[in-house]
Order: structure tokens, then sequence, then C-alpha cells
């Protein structure tokens, strides 16, 4: 890789590997990844907090271990004020040409207290992010217990707060534009109003956490995990290394100097 970093030298994890990441509990889908139970959470690596970025849903996710701030969307346990000033466990996901190569253990991490909180304007996000966000948000609606019912009647009394007590904030006037005002009487059914919500700055809000150190006993817990991919992103045989976070960095550094060639193209064209 062009920038080594410090910790290129470790393995990418597989996300649904018993022997890995899934020991950390919450299952194999959930962003939490500690076990409901109180009683169990204790019983492993001292209870300790864990979560899983979606590459989809958090942009502003460290992009590689030791990266000294960064932005991620939080379960509301981590900012409780028992848990807030405690340290979790971060995993990212890293993905090349759309499929994951692995998941990569960024360290410990801590909620920057007195946060503003961060917001990724919704015209950079990709269209293929959009679409992923999408899909989840209608599989979730699909279920009645789905938290996405939940989720969006939130977003609803939000901006209807938003309306009533801040009619001219930046905020309100964007959601106004965007028909997402949808009250008194609702028009939009849940999945319309998810497909204008993707469309909402304010709807990519974030919080900043800051990096606090290396856990190698939070590695050593999940390293046998390995990811199923090779460093080409293509799957491993039996004998092979798997893909390494220093190859994930070397991917990492092509996709910003190809950023970099287009946006110079840009302002030339401009």
């Amino acid at each position: 890789a062009k920038h080594a970093r410090v910790y290129g030298d470790r393995d990418l994890l597989a996300r649904q590997s018993k022997e890995g990441m899934m020991k950390l509990g919450g299952g194999n889908q959930s962003w939490a990844l500690w076990p409901k139970s109180d009683e169990d959470r204790m019983k492993r690596l001292d209870g300790r907090f864990a979560i899983a970025c979606s590459s989809h849903w958090n942009f502003g996710a460290p992009k590689y271990a030791g990266q000294t701030s960064a932005h991620v969307g939080l379960p509301s346990i981590l900012k409780n004020n028992d848990t807030a000033t405690k340290t979790f466990a971060v995993f990212v996901q890293r993905i090349v040409g759309g499929t994951t190569i692995g998941w990569e253990y960024c360290g410990e991490y801590a909620q920057l207290e007195d946060d503003i909180a961060g917001i990724t304007a919704a015209a950079s996000v990709s269209r293929e992010c959009k679409t992923f966000i999408l899909s989840d948000i209608r599989h979730s609606l699909s279920r009645p217990g789905g938290k996405w019912h939940g989720i969006l009647d939130s977003y609803r009394d939000d901006i209807i707060d938003l309306c009533v007590f801040k009619p001219k904030d930046r905020a309100t006037l964007s959601a106004k534009d965007l028909g997402l005002n949808d009250f008194p009487k609702r028009k939009l059914t849940q999945v319309e109003f998810a497909e204008k919500l993707v469309n909402w700055d304010y709807f990519y809000r974030s919080d900043q956490i800051v990096f606090k150190h290396y856990d190698e006993t939070i590695y050593d817990f999940v390293k046998d995990g390995k990811t199923t991919k090779n460093k080409n992103n293509k799957k491993r045989k039996a004998d092979e290394p798997c893909a390494k976070a220093s190859d994930w960095y070397a991917i990492l550094d092509q996709q910003v100097q190809s950023c970099n060639r287009q946006a110079k193209k840009k302002r030339k064209r401009t």
C-alpha cells in the first residue's frame, strides 16, 4: 500500500463467521455486536460493546484502523449517560466494486462529548448506496414487527416539529422541498416517504467518534474468523492467504487517486 498504516498486517474478517465476529453476539446482520441479555454480555470480554459499520450506511466510518476521528451512526444505548463515556470496538465493512472483501477491526472508539452531529449531503451519496438503503427499509417494512415502521414514524414526528417550531430552518425548508411535510393527514405510504427521505441531507446525520486505542484482546478474540476473500477480492482457495488490511489500504489509495483525477478533469471542463 502507498500508506501502510500501523495495522496493515492484520487479517480482514468475515462478518458471518462463528469463529470470528459472530462470537461477539448480536446476530449476523445486526450493527450491535453484543448479546441482548446483559448477563450474557458480561460473560464475554468484560461486557464490551462493539458495532459493525456497513459502508452503505456509514459513509464517515474509519477508513483504516487507528484513524483519529470519524462519523458513524451510533445505537442509542451507546449515547446513554451510563455508557456514553465508555469505549466500544468498531468494525467496518470494506467494499470493492460492489462486493465485500472483508471487515476490518479499527480499534476502540468513544463518542466525542458535546459533539455537533455531522451531516453528509444526500447528493454525495451514490445511487448504489441509496438503493441498498431503500432495499433494507422495504425489507423491514414488509414485516409487521420491522423496526423501520417506528423509525419512519419518528422521522415524520421530527419533520412536524421542524415545520412547527423552526419553519425557516434549512432542514425544514429542504424537507418541504422534498415533500416530506406529509401532515396533518398522511398521503404518502411509508415506502413513498422513505424514497423521499433518502434524498434529505438530515437523514444522514451521524455521531463523531474518536480513537482511543487498539485492543489486541478484541482482535485475538475474532481473528480466526478470517474473510473468505484473497487480496484480489476473489474467493480464496483453502491454502491461500486471506486479504489483509494492507490490501484494503492499497485499494483505498487507488480509489482516492481515481477520485482526485476525476475531480481534476471536472475542474478543467468548467
